[in-house]
């Protein structure tokens, strides 16, 4: 195989890749790909897939030899039909990689060769759930990550007249420069603002410069508005007419969405992705879905970019269309970390709708509803974080931050407690109403009986990144 197999990939890449300086149409960037028969959509996929497994047998020392236990050769996998025979894959199979060859792993696709000729950045996972990854990718990678970023700007609504602003930070983490290659790409002006600035002074940015689209967490956008409104400014009355939210669960949740959508005044896009895993998003929203539609919202899954599978997090087999699992994703589309079957352990669903902007890709209800590592099981319960943020969100007088924490009763069972802030404008004498209101939301979402206690306003962290929800106080957990 040698050189070919890499070569055979890029150029398959590329072959699938219409348009790659500006767009078609104004508001579809690759109406080809985008608008796609699911027929021709398959038929992409099915060679993407033939060529990256057959790369990855010969350039991913990890992965070669997991695939060889497995009994697979090149010759077994032609296309979308032969998916299931690659075994799953997660983060601990990437640990192990860097264990036995650090500090890169031999997991990934890039030799010392590749990197020193074409090396373009190394990310690291945010090690939330672990030690973080570290994730190298190529000068083409940018090309192609750049290309599909710049496509789903679009989708959303947003154009080369409107000035977006960062809040979020420039780091080791891909968040802030993923966006920023895709902006370039699509002639989109960029204003960072994110950390180490502080607050004050991204508001003085806000206020001084008129950016009209504003990207952060959903947690850190909340923030921001209220901060603004507690200095006597009014959100509604500024520039900004979209949020984009990312880096957490909730963004197409409905309770998340409108209180956005009210404290900002604005139409809220969702998007979601993953840094292991090629990089060029797994699905974004777009323009119709960016509005209240009175529901939870559906994102577009990127499906030229990888493969989505919504499988049982117990079982690892198939869930029927619609159903709420664990999104396993092979990414089809880089020659850096092409990985297959990587189960991402964000809960998803896939569902196939006719979208009245005309795309075909499957769509995702929710977004990301919650992360299986983040699941509490109470008394046989499973209980994700965002289920209590759509309760705690869907009853105004509550604040917008929250927090859980797990704690064992006399007899070593579980407990769930959520503290939870009322906002400052409530008489106390609603709060015992409000306590009730929140325990029957909470019982109805999640079938069980939680303790809320309400804490002093402004007492619970505020996060400018991914917010900390969970505190597991069981004796178990601590030791």
């Amino acid at each position: 195989m040698g050189q070919d197999s890499r070569k055979i990939l890029m150029d398959v890449i590329k072959k699938w890749m219409p348009h790659p300086e500006e767009p078609a149409e104004e508001s579809c960037w690759a109406p080809e790909i985008e608008k796609a028969d699911p027929d021709r959509t398959k038929e992409m996929q099915s060679e993407k897939l033939e060529a990256t497994f057959r790369y990855i047998c010969e350039y991913s020392p990890y992965y070669k030899e997991k695939y060889e236990r497995a009994g697979l050769t090149p010759k077994d996998i032609k296309s979308i039909e032969d998916l299931h025979k690659i075994p799953v894959t997660d983060k601990k199979d990437l640990w192990e990689s860097l264990r036995r060859s650090p500090p890169w792993g031999d997991f990934s696709c890039v030799d010392e060769e590749l990197w020193k000729k074409d090396g373009w950045i190394v990310w690291l996972t945010t090690g939330t759930t672990g030690a973080p990854i570290p994730c190298r990718y190529t000068q083409f990678d940018r090309v192609i990550q750049s290309w599909h970023l710049a496509r789903q700007y679009l989708m959303s609504g947003i154009r080369s007249s409107d000035l977006v602003m960062y809040c979020m930070p420039f780091t080791t983490h891909i968040f802030s420069w993923h966006h920023y290659t895709a902006q370039e790409l699509a002639k989109i002006p960029m204003l960072p603002g994110g950390p180490p600035l502080p607050t004050g002074v991204r508001i003085d940015l806000i206020l001084k410069y008129k950016p009209t689209v504003l990207i952060g967490t959903p947690t850190y956008m909340i923030y921001l508005g209220e901060t603004m409104k507690e200095k006597g400014i009014d959100p509604k009355e500024l520039s900004v007419r979209v949020v984009v939210v990312a880096g957490e669960p909730g963004g197409s949740l409905l309770p998340t969405r409108r209180r956005l959508a009210s404290l900002w005044d604005v139409d809220v896009s969702d998007l979601f992705g993953s840094t292991e895993c090629g990089a060029s998003g797994h699905a974004t929203m777009c323009e119709y879905e960016t509005k209240d539609r009175g529901r939870n919202s559906y994102l577009h899954y990127v499906e030229d970019a990888g493969i989505p599978e919504v499988l049982s997090p117990d079982t690892m087999e198939p869930l029927p269309e619609g159903e709420y699992g664990t999104l396993v994703w092979s990414c089809i589309n880089s020659i850096s970390q092409p990985i297959l079957r990587f189960d991402l352990k964000d809960m998803v669903n896939i569902r196939t709708i006719k979208c009245p902007c005309g795309r075909t890709s499957r769509m995702s209800e929710g977004g990301i509803i919650g992360r299986t590592d983040d699941m509490i099981l109470i008394r046989g319960v499973n209980v994700f974080p965002t289920n209590i943020e759509e309760s705690v969100r869907s009853i105004n007088e509550f604040g917008n931050e929250y927090r859980l924490k797990v704690v064992e009763d006399d007899k070593g069972l579980p407990d769930l407690i959520v503290e939870v802030e009322v906002r400052i404008e409530v008489s106390e004498q609603e709060h015992e109403r409000l306590k009730n209101e929140l325990q029957a939301c909470v019982r109805d979402k999640c079938q069980i009986r939680a303790t809320i206690d309400i804490v002093p306003y402004g007492s619970l962290p505020r996060a400018e990144f991914k917010a900390k929800r969970v505190l597991d106080l069981r004796k178990s957990k601590l030791s």
